[in-house]
């Protein structure tokens, strides 16, 4: 589904991604973890197609993201849902409104029950009228994520989505995604910062260091 073939990355004279190859498949869990700095979030914008590499090639359902057409490029994107480490939600739409915005942009109308139904997948029915500074960090995740599921994507992918979770939220965090991933035959990648986690039965661990990225 996701395929990555020596990648590379720099930014001026500093290399962030030295030859990372990377395959995943439909509905697989994978997390990826590293130090602060060390180019996950660079990782995972490449994934997303959000930037293209300086070498290297992605493939996303089998097609070379960049050697063909802005147009079927956008489509691919749209395989794809992407949530930044720092949430973007708009601070002065509802709950309702933040999530039916994700259809909105990709010329998608009267998308209020997909809206909806994301809300009650991820367990946050009856918030749809609240505004995010009215939510908890838990429930502004699951906002950012039912924005994110609510067009459907083959892959997901987060960004250090735990960060500001406590250990329970977090721990509940990934059995959400365990659920949604089961459900939805989804492929999800998130990145960390904790590098001494336990590994997590049904995950694929992997660690990104120096450039490189390798499983554990």
């Amino acid at each position: 589904m996701l395929r990555l073939k020596e990648i590379e990355a720099w930014y001026g004279d500093r290399i962030v991604l030295n030859g990372v190859s990377l395959s995943a498949d439909e509905g697989e869990l994978m997390r990826i973890r590293g130090r602060s700095g060390s180019g996950k979030s660079t990782l995972l914008r490449i994934m997303s197609l959000l930037q293209k590499p300086n070498v290297g090639e992605v493939e996303v359902l089998g097609k070379s993201a960049w050697s063909i057409s802005e147009g079927e490029r956008e489509e691919l994107r749209g395989k794809i849902s992407y949530i930044p480490q720092f949430l973007e939600l708009i601070e002065n739409l509802t709950v309702l409104e933040n999530v039916q915005l994700a259809l909105e942009v990709r010329g998608i109308e009267n998308g209020e029950d997909r809206a909806r139904e994301a809300l009650e997948v991820l367990g946050i029915r009856g918030f749809e009228e609240r505004l995010p500074k009215e939510l908890s960090g838990g429930q502004r995740q699951r906002v950012a994520i039912a924005r994110a599921l609510v067009s459907s994507p083959k892959i997901l992918i987060a960004d250090e989505p735990t960060s500001f979770l406590d250990d329970i939220a977090s721990s509940s965090f990934y059995r959400l995604l365990e659920e949604l991933s089961s459900s939805f035959k989804m492929g999800i990648i998130v990145s960390t910062t904790e590098l001494n986690l336990p590994k997590r039965s049904g995950w694929r661990e992997m660690i990104l260091e120096k450039g490189s990225l390798r499983e554990l």
